[in-house]
């Protein structure tokens, strides 16, 4: 988190876990990461309302 731009061009394709909070979600959101991992599925979802980046 505290190097994005070490992701290069790779972020859609980067998984990351477990992400449980909604600032480290929303932070995955923002940088495009492809894939997360979360212990609370329905809250991520709220919390990435209108998210096109993670799979479903």
């Amino acid at each position: 988190r505290t190097a994005p731009q070490s992701l290069g061009d790779a972020p859609s394709n980067t998984y990351l876990y477990t992400l449980n909070s909604a600032g480290n979600v929303r932070w995955a959101q923002r940088h495009g990461i492809g894939w997360i991992a979360t212990d609370y599925p329905d809250r991520a979802r709220g919390w990435c309302e209108g998210a096109t980046r993670f799979a479903a």
